[in-house]
């Protein structure tokens, strides 16, 4: 539905560019008024407006001219509704229901002065608000009217950039290709916007909700005699009616019950457990020996010797600047980290997986990187918010988010852990910050230098991390590769029994995805030489260009764009060749099979037909036309001297011929 009325829009914008123009206008100029410019989508909208002007369906010059306009404008009235009403703004909707916003644009506006006009266009949250605050601050219209014009110049061009080189690109195409390969692009834009419009309006009617669930509840423990006490125990001095320690509270409860149930299922081979597979091997598919290295490095900064060390030399600076009380906590939520991470470790004794050249002997569940990362760098970051203006504390949170979830991202990657490891280590790690946050805002912040906290982090971290580099990091590259099993056998046996095969190749979750129906025994290079000289050709690997090619190009428009995996490994050899209404497609894997009696490599592989589609957007196209032979059968045609036989192997499963051709040279 949405698709056609994309296109019908479409078609009319192309007959009537003119309107298109004024509607360009209205959007720029709605996009640019105060608070109504945060309920339009522009960046969406532009950027579609753009992938229209790329694709030569609206023109380039006239629209870009419009945009501007239509920003300029949009400026000009947020700063005459400032100047005319000044402080009543405040009071007049829809400006009332967003006073935070006004606090915003306000402070943007101090701190940068006339520059903030100029600037505050590229800054999403206060862009169509620090016109009006101009205004309303009473700054000389021959100060505005510049910086409006010169910023509404370089906005619109750089909004629509994106679209226009999407558009651009898909000129490289066909013009059908080209129309649906608009069409596409649109939809995915407003059908993005949508869901994030509707999972952002759904977050925050939930919030609500439990800001005023909570406000109540909070009340009512602080009216009741008997937990009045509790009350007055874990209120926060500087917000002693929020909810937050409440907040906190549940948080912390709420963590002990997912790590008891993830527990559980974890022991019990639950549903949990149903996610470990698929995630390492989907990983294991796009392994490289960079980021081999890379996450190698990361994963160190998660180590137990490189971030323990904080818990002793901050809280021994904290102590030395007479902060008992934060000290005290740092030190401890250390000490009962490592404590629960080893205690649970050897209590459930989880194995890790076993798909390394080097398995770990240590338990899995939960994972110490986890559990540490989140507790340690988290709360280090409840510390130092807790020293920052109330507008600056998420930055601490934000860097620290960053950084423990890309150490555990990095344990899954190395497939030292598996998914419900990280899981695991990462709710007790939250549970004991919640708990440890809690304790720690019962008395008011103890002020002390931030330069000098931050002074010993980092040169802790810059003493520990580098020795333990230096002496692990070559052991632990080694260690982590990710290894497959080796079968052994002579290539006689191979030949007179074939009963190596995997029958069916599994996809990147480890589902049954396709037959494999050929073993292919030889040099790579000759096999690709032998079938080059028949006709074959070699697909490209995707790039942006090979797509482009590849989709202008009718007889490689069915050629899958990612590449198939067995193993969690791409093929090492992918061809293909047009035969009467389709593609015949070649792929060829490491077999993992070492001959005893001959040094030449085994490939698997399978050779299939694939029907030769044009991928129309608006209607589907079936090729019921048969081939005449077997793919095996149009294979064996181009072999030349090569030696071939077929086998039948018998398997449950339907539509399979059991039908592989085994392939081998010639003596």
């Amino acid at each position: 539905m949405l698709v056609h009325i994309l296109k019908e829009f479409i078609a009319w914008l192309h007959l009537h560019p003119h309107l298109a123009g004024m509607a360009t206008f209205l959007i720029a100029l709605g996009e640019s008024l105060a608070v109504i410019g945060l309920l339009i989508p522009g960046s969406v909208l532009m950027t579609a407006i753009g992938t229209l002007m790329g694709a030569g369906i609206l023109p380039i010059p006239s629209i870009l001219i419009w945009a501007i306009l239509g920003s300029i404008a949009g400026d000009s009235a947020s700063y005459w509704i400032g100047r005319h009403f000044k402080d009543h703004v405040r009071d007049i909707w829809p400006f009332r229901k967003y006073p935070y916003l006004m606090e915003k644009g306000e402070a943007f506006f101090k701190k940068h002065g006339g520059k903030s006009v100029f600037l505050g266009r590229f800054v999403g949250p206060v862009r169509p608000i620090v016109p009006m605050i101009a205004g309303m601050m009473a700054m000389r219209a021959r100060k505005f009217i510049p910086a409006n014009v010169i910023s509404a110049l370089l906005w619109a061009p750089f909004y629509m950039l994106p679209g226009m080189l999407i558009g651009a690109a898909a000129q490289e195409l066909p013009p059908e290709a080209a129309t649906r390969f608009v069409l596409f692009v649109l939809t995915v834009l407003i059908g993005a916007w949508l869901a994030i419009w509707l999972t952002r309006h759904i977050i925050l009617k939930l919030l609500r909700f439990l800001d005023g669930y909570l406000d109540k509840l909070w009340i009512w423990v602080n009216s009741n005699k008997r937990l009045h006490p509790f009350y007055s125990f874990i209120q926060d001095p500087q917000y002693p009616k929020g909810h937050g320690q409440l907040t906190l509270l549940l948080l912390f409860i709420t963590s002990v019950i997912l790590f008891t149930g993830l527990a559980y299922s974890v022991t019990s081979k639950g549903i949990m457990t149903h996610l470990n597979m698929p995630t390492l091997l989907l990983l294991r598919s796009f392994y490289t020996p960079m980021l081999h290295k890379l996450f190698t490095a990361v994963s160190m900064i998660g180590k137990s010797y490189v971030i323990l060390p904080l818990c002793l030399t901050i809280p021994a600076w904290l102590i030395y600047q007479k902060k008992w009380f934060t000290g005290r906590h740092l030190f401890f939520i250390g000490v009962l980290g490592a404590v629960l991470t080893y205690a649970a470790k050897y209590f459930f004794h989880i194995a890790r997986p076993e798909v390394l050249l080097v398995v770990s002997s240590q338990p899995a569940f939960p994972s110490g990187h986890a559990t540490l990362s989140t507790i340690v760098y988290g709360f280090i970051a409840v510390i130092i918010a807790r020293q920052l203006p109330r507008k600056l504390r998420y930055i601490p949170y934000v860097v620290a988010t960053c950084l423990i979830i890309t150490i555990l991202f990095s344990r899954i990657y190395l497939e030292m852990h598996w998914m419900t490891d990280i899981m695991g280590g990462t709710i007790i790690g939250l549970g004991c910050v919640f708990l440890f946050t809690m304790s720690y805002r019962r008395r008011a912040p103890e002020p002390f230098s931030l330069k000098g906290f931050l002074s010993v982090m980092l040169l802790t971290l810059a003493i520990t991390y580098p020795i333990y580099f230096a002496t692990h990091y070559k052991e632990q590259i080694t260690n982590y590769v990710p290894y497959w099993p080796t079968q052994t056998l002579s290539q006689g046996q191979w030949w007179e029994q074939a009963i190596h095969t995997p029958v069916y190749r599994r996809n990147r979750i480890g589902h049954e995805a396709e037959l494999m129906n050929l073993q292919w025994a030889g040099d790579i290079q000759s096999i690709q030489n032998q079938l080059l000289s028949r006709g074959w050709a070699v697909s490209p690997s995707l790039t942006v260009h090979s797509y482009l090619q590849r989709y202008a190009h009718k007889d490689q428009r069915s050629l899958p764009l990612m590449p198939r995996l067995y193993l969690s490994q791409k093929p090492v050899l992918t061809l293909h060749k047009k035969l009467r209404g389709d593609i015949l497609i070649l792929r060829l894997w490491d077999a993992h099979v070492q001959f005893t009696d001959a040094s030449i490599p085994l490939w698997y592989g399978t050779i299939q037909y694939l029907p030769l589609t044009h991928h129309h957007l608006f209607s589907k196209q079936n090729n019921n036309q048969q081939p005449l032979v077997s793919a095996n059968q149009a294979l064996q045609s181009d072999l030349g001297s090569y030696e071939w036989k077929s086998i039948t192997i018998k398997h449950p499963k339907q539509n399979f011929d059991g039908k592989v051709l085994i392939i081998r040279q010639s003596d």
